[in-house]
């Protein structure tokens, strides 16, 4: 049997296949812009799902808002990258 998150208890923080696929597209430095906010979107919108993988998305997400990769034409902290920080900060605290 397959889950998609380690079951409460296991402890388990090793992250699955499926999450290191996404980290390698964010680290990717080609990656395109539209493919990083999307798959930010999806760790917004789910964050119970990506709250024990904490660990391993703090460095590669923190590294785009810090490259600025997510910011359009100029470098800026939007609603959508204070979001993203917020969110990172709450992950950060409970794992």
């Amino acid at each position: 049997m397959y889950f998609v998150t380690p079951a409460p208890g296991f402890g388990s923080l090793v992250p699955p296949g499926w999450m290191k696929s996404l980290l390698s597209v964010l680290q990717n430095q080609n990656t395109p812009r539209n493919v990083l906010l999307f798959l930010i979107k999806l760790i917004l919108s789910c964050p119970d799902s990506f709250r024990p993988f904490a660990n391993s998305l703090l460095a590669p997400l923190l590294a785009l808002v810090g490259a600025g990769r997510l910011a359009g034409s100029r470098v800026s902290i939007d609603y959508f990258t204070s979001d993203l920080l917020i969110l990172l900060l709450f992950l950060s605290s409970h794992s």
